[in-house]
């Protein structure tokens, strides 16, 4: 009987001491799993903070780097700053000086202006006077003070040195310089012009008779002048008459050399 309990007891014990060291084992096992796990984690973890380190180590050096371009920046705006405020400045001097300038060029063609009314006034009362003949006929007066009227309307801007308009007894004369008229011993474009806007009155006067008076050269003694006046002539003549003037109302043309100025005369008479 007693042995039977001690033997009882003892595979007890020995199932106890089994479970002990299976339990053990387990333990053991949990322990090396979790060391394991943990020198992961602490292995992870060192490598995090290395990376940690180096991603810091990065950010610190492009900080640097953005602080030395910041400070290079402002510098560079100061600079530029300095020298948009010194072209402002130089700016508003040229704009103030433009404006004076022009302040001076308004003034002084208003001035021209008032001279320029003036010397028409006072050309357009020499060039054509009130009752300056006494004519018989005087009919004819009011048709040659009409006529000397449209003609200065049409030429006023080229009277002066190269144009001359009077009344001469019972006749307008004008008077064209050939530097005028010519160019290269050709009809120039002005000269073309100014006939034409003879032209454009002379057409509608029925009634008028032409003299024109072509004196050419003296100094030329190597070139027939009167071949040069005679060619000059048929230019003239070939303008009037492009533009409306007819053969009839040409009533004489002659060419000479018997002054030094070279120009051409133009008699207007009334019939």
């Amino acid at each position: 009987m007693t042995s039977c309990v001690s033997t009882q007891k003892y595979n007890l014990l020995v199932q106890s001491m089994q479970r002990n060291v299976i339990e053990k084992q387990q333990i053991a096992d949990s322990l090396q799993s979790v060391k394991s796990k943990l020198e992961e984690a602490n292995q992870k973890e060192k490598q995090d903070n290395k990376l940690k380190g180096s991603q810091l180590d990065s950010l610190r050096d492009k900080y640097l780097d953005l602080q030395v371009s910041y400070i290079d920046l402002e510098k560079n705006v100061f600079v530029q700053n300095q020298e948009f405020q010194k072209n402002k400045n130089n700016f508003k001097s040229q704009l103030a000086q433009r404006d004076s300038l022009l302040s001076q060029i308004i003034s002084q063609s208003k001035e021209l202006m008032a001279e320029n009314q003036r010397l028409s006034s006072e050309i357009k009362n020499t060039y054509l006077p009130a009752n300056s003949l006494i004519a018989k006929d005087s009919s004819k007066i009011i048709k040659l003070n009409t006529l000397q009227s449209n003609i200065y309307e049409q030429i006023k801007n080229f009277i002066g040195k190269e144009i001359g308009l009077e009344k001469q007894e019972d006749k307008i004369r004008i008077l064209l310089a050939h530097q005028l008229l010519f160019q290269d011993g050709k009809l120039s474009e002005d000269g073309s012009f100014v006939l034409s806007m003879l032209a454009k009155v002379l057409k509608n006067e029925k009634d008028t008779e032409l003299t024109i008076l072509n004196y050419t050269s003296q100094e030329e003694a190597e070139k027939d002048t009167w071949e040069i006046g005679m060619s000059q002539f048929l230019e003239v003549i070939k303008t009037l008459n492009k533009n409306g003037v007819r053969d009839n109302q040409f009533r004489q043309i002659s060419t000479s050399s018997e002054v030094a100025v070279y120009r051409l005369e133009i008699l207007i008479g009334v019939k």
